[in-house]
């Protein structure tokens, strides 16, 4: 009877988290969607491309500066029950986290010196300006990876949902008093982000006790896991955030506005799937199947999703103007990449989750090289279309070898 009850509350707190995260993930997107479309319409295409290359530029550079132990320790966390333990790990995560900070920033520093000597678009001052707190960058996915990992999705829905309201607020602040121009835009977009990732920390009550101890079992889990799962992120995620990149040096920063533009009508599309596995993070241990409720439920939302994303970027598109026509095509293709990305969502989760970190780095450099190869292929071909369209393939072919692993491992 006590384990029954136990089963229940359980499936009813994952059912709320789902909810709760999904809840703010939609608020977020919807506020970042409208932020986007407001800033394109303030800043003009060349500097709201400027913008968002500058943003690529950092969010590119960010993707490095993990190392693996920010996985390490949330698989750490899906497998520990005890509190106390749980508070040391979380200790020892922030003390990680603080050494790559200084790192990134001073490696923001040196590219802002020397990356104007390779772009026609100067965006060198730009992240000269804003280093000291480009370090934001990190946040999301540290604060990610570690409250799925303890099970602490309401934080993780209260650091997405504060930090978008704030830079809502920050950006009518700056439309009423200032000019709305990249550089207070990137200050808003990283100070709103720090404000919330402080009060999580706070609320963390963390323990900084037994620090080698905990660092040395950290490093034991990164050297059988979280450094193949690093190689693989590094593989996977830095190519698929290659293509404004390349865009941005092939085609220029119009184009890569044109480009983000797209992509965030079409990021919708995975938020529930997002939301639903991290909920179920914890659960997918010991190889616990993926529940067949969980992907018929997935799809549904897919399906959803996808429809009115393109309805609604079409108003969106009519309402900016000629400009921005380019972008329906784009927004069409983008959602169908997304839709199979959304629908990979709960097989990578199970995957990672049970420690599979080997066989996912194979899948991932793999992808890696796929992808980069179709990005420079496609985009000197079909120019922003390419990049779509290797985005498409690409996701294709991480969904289909995720699914096929998940079976012969379940």
């Amino acid at each position: 009877m006590l384990n029954k009850f136990k089963l229940t509350y359980k499936i009813h707190r994952t059912q709320k988290q789902t909810l709760m995260l999904f809840s703010a993930q939609l608020i977020c997107l919807l506020i970042g969607f409208f932020s986007n479309i407001f800033l394109a319409k303030e800043m003009g295409d060349y500097y709201f491309g400027l913008y968002n290359f500058a943003i690529a530029v950092i969010t590119f550079i960010a993707i490095f500066f993990e190392f693996g132990f920010f996985s390490s320790i949330s698989r750490l966390l899906a497998t520990n029950n005890n509190i106390e333990q749980e508070k040391e790990l979380i200790g020892i995560s922030i003390i990680i986290l603080g050494l790559i900070i200084l790192l990134f920033i001073i490696v923001i520093l040196g590219i802002s010196y020397i990356i104007d000597d390779y772009l026609d678009d100067k965006i060198g001052n730009l992240l000269f300006l804003t280093s000291f707190f480009s370090w934001s960058f990190t946040i999301p996915y540290y604060l990610e990876l570690v409250l799925k990992g303890c099970n602490r999705i309401e934080y993780l829905s209260l650091f997405n949902l504060t930090w978008k309201l704030l830079f809502g607020l920050y950006l009518i602040y700056f439309y009423c008093f200032f000019r709305v121009i990249p550089l207070n835009t990137l200050f808003a977009l990283s100070i709103t982000s720090i404000i919330p990732f402080l009060y999580i920390l706070i609320r963390f009550n963390p323990s900084f006790t037994s620090i080698k101890t905990n660092f040395l079992k950290v490093y034991e889990e990164y050297q059988s896991f979280g450094y193949h799962i690093y190689i693989g992120r590094i593989a996977s995620v830095s190519t698929y955030n290659l293509d404004k990149l390349l865009i941005g040096y092939l085609l220029g920063a119009k184009d890569v506005g044109y480009y983000s533009l797209a992509n965030s009508m079409a990021s919708p599309i995975t938020i529930f799937s997002v939301s639903l596995s991290h909920s179920n993070f914890k659960s997918f241990s010991n190889r616990n199947p993926i529940s067949s409720s969980i992907i018929k439920t997935n799809i549904k939302w897919i399906l959803f999703a996808f429809i009115c994303s393109n309805f609604l970027g079409l108003i969106i598109v009519l309402y900016l103007g000629n400009n921005y026509y380019d972008v329906l095509l784009l927004l069409f293709i983008m959602s169908i990449a997304l839709s199979i990305q959304a629908n990979d969502q709960p097989y990578n989760a199970w995957l990672n989750c049970n420690g599979f970190g080997n066989e996912m780095k194979k899948l991932c450099v793999t992808s890696g090289i796929i992808n980069t190869i179709l990005n420079i292929l496609l985009i000197v071909l079909f120019d922003t279309i390419g990049a779509a369209l290797a985005c498409l393939l690409s996701r294709a072919y991480i969904y289909i070898s995720c699914y096929r692993l998940y079976l012969t491992k379940k």
